[in-house]
């Protein structure tokens, strides 16, 4: 994973362009394509902010996170990566003007509070869910990273589903 992994920067892919709208108008495209576009981000952002949830159930499963290990290594590395999408994912939502910050900040702070995220009962069932997971989010980021372009999102997304593909 350490060997494929190029490191990016949120702020050098995303549409910061898309600030110059001053007066918080959303962006103008097919009204169709913006409610994909919205709801297809705001999934994705409550997937990814779960990460404390995910990480100690992986933990729970695999191993402890913070031992000196393979696993251990690879999960903070995860951990950090799925971070930075979903920094990224809510930047994108923000430069945008796709839903409301306020309700998008509530919805992530209820998720998070509740802790929704499905429990496996064994690690082979972990392993399963883990890769259906991250294959559905590759499959999503890079889908949406087509639909994009008036946000100009591609640049961000494609590199959020290049991580998933390697997870």
């Amino acid at each position: 994973h350490y060997q494929t992994k190029k490191p990016w920067y949120p702020h050098e892919l995303l549409p910061w362009d898309n600030l110059s709208n001053k007066d918080n108008k959303p962006v103008i495209m097919d009204q169709e394509t913006r409610k994909a576009i919205a709801s297809s981000l705001y999934l994705n952002v409550l997937t990814e902010d779960n990460l404390p949830w995910y990480v100690l159930n992986t933990s729970k499963l695999f191993g402890n996170e913070n031992e000196e290990t393979v696993w251990g290594d690879w999960l903070r590395q995860w951990t950090a990566e799925e971070d930075n999408h979903s920094y990224s994912l809510r930047l994108l939502i923000t430069l945008n003007n796709l839903m409301d910050p306020k309700k998008l900040e509530g919805a992530r702070m209820h998720q998070m509070r509740n802790a929704i995220v499905p429990i496996q009962a064994c690690a082979s069932e972990g392993i399963i869910y883990g890769a259906m997971q991250e294959l559905a989010a590759r499959i999503s980021y890079r889908n949406l990273a087509t639909i994009s372009e008036e946000i100009n999102g591609y640049p961000i997304l494609a590199k959020i589903a290049s991580d998933e593909n390697r997870h």
